[in-house]
């Protein structure tokens, strides 16, 4: 499923602190278990409304879909995946990470597990955070080599 912001995915290198750096740019929700049919109900409490989706297969289809240009600013694109027991959603906006409230009560609403990570590297931003049964039980987030 996706929903419409192009990720900026790569990678540079930076002979020292002061020079500009691009990495990768992108987090990710993780939720316990085969919960594609709720993501859309996910979705709509963060004010989100899916329009289209479309099915790829492998790094490259769904890297290629998540890149193209949407119609205008505000249409942005998520990512939707199941694997290995776990149901993962791509957010290149960054911004479902910082739900902390929602995937707390997410995680209540269908007894299941959620980690997130997020990785910012232009800014120094990383960070994961860990949900269970309604509780955040732990959230590390570094902002240019600060942790909180």
């Amino acid at each position: 499923m996706t929903m419409a912001a192009s990720p900026v995915l790569g990678g540079a290198y930076r002979a020292n602190r002061y020079e500009p750096r691009f990495g990768l740019h992108l987090s990710e929700i993780a939720i316990q278990g085969d919960h594609a049919k709720d993501v859309e109900s996910l979705f709509a409490i963060l004010k989100y409304r899916v329009i289209g989706s479309s099915w790829v297969t492998g790094w490259s289809g769904w890297n290629d879909a998540l890149d193209k240009r949407t119609a205008n600013r505000h249409l942005v694109r998520k990512a939707v995946y199941v694997t290995h027991g776990w149901t993962h959603i791509v957010d290149p906006e960054l911004v479902m990470f910082a739900e902390e409230k929602v995937l707390a009560k997410e995680s209540k609403a269908l007894h299941a597990k959620i980690i997130t990570w997020l990785s910012e590297s232009t800014s120094d931003t990383y960070g994961f955070s860990a949900y269970d049964k309604g509780r955040l039980l732990r959230s590390v987030l570094n902002l240019n080599g600060k942790t909180e």
